[in-house]
C-alpha cells in the first residue's frame, strides 16, 4: 500500500490544537494511506513552549492523528516513518538534548553572528566554548572504563589522545578562517539592505526563477566586491562550506545552503533577523524545509516560509507539494 506522508509547520500544529483547522480534502486511490508525521525540528519546536502544560496539548495532538516519527538517517538520507509514542519520543528527544545542548547554543550564535554581524560574541569565544563542551564530552567517555583493563586502557588512552589533536586542529584552523574569511562581510552588507537585489522587484518573481535571478544578481555582486569569481552558485556554496571541514554535499546541505541563501539575499526574507528571538524561528523553518522534502505535501501558515521553499524545491526539483493554509474570514 502506498503511503502518502504529510509534514506540518508548527503553526499549523497550533491551529490544530486550538481547533481552528480544517481537516484537509486530499484525493487519493484506495490503496493508499495517509500519514502525518513529525520530525526532530516539530520537537525543538515544541520545547520552546515554556510551560509544560501547554505544550502537552501539542504532543497529544501527534497523537490524535497518529502522526509518525520521520526518521532521516544521517548517512543514506533514507527515511522511515516510526511508530512511536509522541511523548515518549519527545522525552527522549529532551534527554538526549542534554548532552550537547551547550554545543546547539555555540553553534546558534555562531550562525548568528554570521547572518546579524552580531557584536556580542567574538568567533573566538564561540569556538572556544564550543570545542571546550566537545572536550568535556569526550572526557566523560573516559570515565566509565574499567581500570583493570590495561590493554583497552592504553588504546582509548591513545584514541583519546588523537581525538583532542583533531578538536584542537579543528579548533585554530576555524578560528583562523573566520577571522579573515573574506566571504562574511559581503553576505552581512546583503542582510543590511546593501541594495545589490532590489527587493520589491525581486519578491515578484516567480518562485520557480528566483533562484536565477538572485544569483545573476549575486555575481555581479560578488565581483564587484573583488571576491572570485563563480560560475555557479553550487561552486559559491562549495566555497564557503570549504571553512566546515566533512560537510558533505548531501540533501540537508543543499536545501539548507539555497534556503538561507535566498533569506539573505532578500527574497520574502524573515523579517528582522537581526534580533535572535526571530533568527531561531528562521532556523527551524530551514531545517523543516529539509524534513519536508520527505514527505509528499507540506503545509504552512507563513507566507514568506512557503515562497522560499518552493523556490528551493523547484530549483532542486523536489516533488513534495508546498501549500500555504490561509483561514476564511468569518
Amino acid at each position: 500500500m502506498f503511503t502518502f506522508k504529510i509534514y506540518l509547520d508548527q503553526n499549523i500544529w497550533d491551529r490544530i490544537v486550538k481547533n481552528r483547522f480544517s481537516e484537509l480534502c486530499i484525493n487519493s486511490s484506495e490503496d493508499a494511506k495517509i500519514e502525518y508525521c513529525y520530525s526532530d525540528t516539530t520537537l525543538e519546536e515544541f520545547s520552546r513552549i515554556e510551560n509544560d502544560n501547554d505544550r502537552l496539548p501539542y504532543l497529544n495532538a501527534l497523537q490524535e492523528k497518529k502522526a509518525k516519527y520521520l526518521n532521516v538517517d544521517n548517512e543514506t538520507e533514507i527515511s522511515t516513518l516510526q511508530d512511536i509514542n509522541p511523548i515518549n519520543k519527545y522525552n527522549d528527544y529532551i534527554e538526549n538534548r542534554k548532552s550537547y545542548s551547550h554545543i546547539m547554543t555555540n553553534t546558534e550564535d555562531f550562525l548568528f553572528k554570521i547572518i546579524s554581524g552580531n557584536e556580542e560574541r567574538s568567533f573566538d569565544e564561540i569556538f572556544h566554548s564550543m570545542f571546550s563542551q566537545v572536550r568535556d564530552i569526550l572526557k566523560d567517555s573516559m570515565k566509565n572504563v574499567s581500570p583493570l583493563d590495561t590493554e583497552y586502557n592504553h588504546n582509548l588512552s591513545q584514541l583519546y589522545l588523537q581525538a583532542e589533536k583533531q578538536i584542537s586542529g579543528l579548533e585554530q584552523m576555524l578560528t583562523e578562517s573566520f577571522k579573515n574569511n573574506k566571504l562574511i562581510s559581503p553576505t552581512n552588507n546583503a542582510i543590511k539592505n546593501h541594495g545589490f537585489i532590489d527587493r520589491k522587484e525581486f519578491n515578484n518573481i516567480p518562485s520557480e526563477n528566483a533562484v536565477q535571478y538572485a544569483w545573476a544578481k549575486t555575481k555581479v555582486f560578488l565581483l564587484n566586491n573583488n571576491i572570485d569569481e563563480f560560475d555557479k552558485i553550487e561552486d559559491f556554496f562549495h566555497s564557503v562550506l570549504s571553512n566546515q571541514p566533512n560537510t558533505k554535499w548531501n540533501w540537508m546541505t543543499k536545501i539548507n545552503s539555497l534556503y538561507n541563501y535566498l533569506n539573505y539575499v532578500g527574497y520574502w526574507q524573515d523579517e528582522k533577523l537581526h534580533k535572535k528571538r526571530n533568527y531561531i524561528p528562521s532556523v527551524n523553518d530551514t531545517n523543516h524545509a529539509y524534513y519536508a522534502a520527505f514527505a509528499h505535501l507540506f503545509l504552512t501558515r507563513d507566507s514568506r516560509f512557503f515562497k522560499k521553499l518552493k523556490a528551493v524545491y523547484s530549483y532542486f526539483n523536489i516533488e513534495t507539494k508546498v501549500y500555504h493554509y490561509t483561514e476564511k474570514k468569518k
